[in-house]
C-alpha cells in the first residue's frame, strides 16, 4: 500500500489515472467510485487549462498543489 507522502510527490495526471483507476474498479463502492471521478475531473480540467497570467498563476498552483494533497490522502486510504 503506497504511503501518503510518496502519493503526493507523484504527478498530478497519474494521480488523476490512479483515481480512474479506482473508479473503474469493481471491488469500488459507489460513494469511492464517485469520489474518485471527481478527483480525476477537477485534476483534467486543471491541467487543461491554457497559460494564465501570472497574477492568476499562482492561486492555480495553490488549487493544483491542494489537489494534489487530496487525491493522495484518498488514494492512500483506498488503495
Amino acid at each position: 500500500m503506497p504511503k501518503k507522502e510518496d502519493l503526493a510527490n507523484m504527478d498530478q495526471i497519474y494521480l488523476a489515472v490512479l483515481c480512474g483507476a479506482v473508479a473503474d474498479r469493481p471491488s469500488s463502492d459507489s460513494s469511492t467510485a464517485e469520489e474518485a471521478w471527481k478527483l480525476k475531473r477537477e485534476a483534467l480540467q486543471l491541467a487543461a487549462q491554457p497559460p494564465q497570467p501570472q497574477s492568476e498563476q499562482k492561486n492555480i498552483n495553490d488549487k493544483t498543489c491542494a489537489l494534489q494533497e487530496r487525491m493522495a490522502e484518498f488514494l492512500a486510504r483506498v488503495l
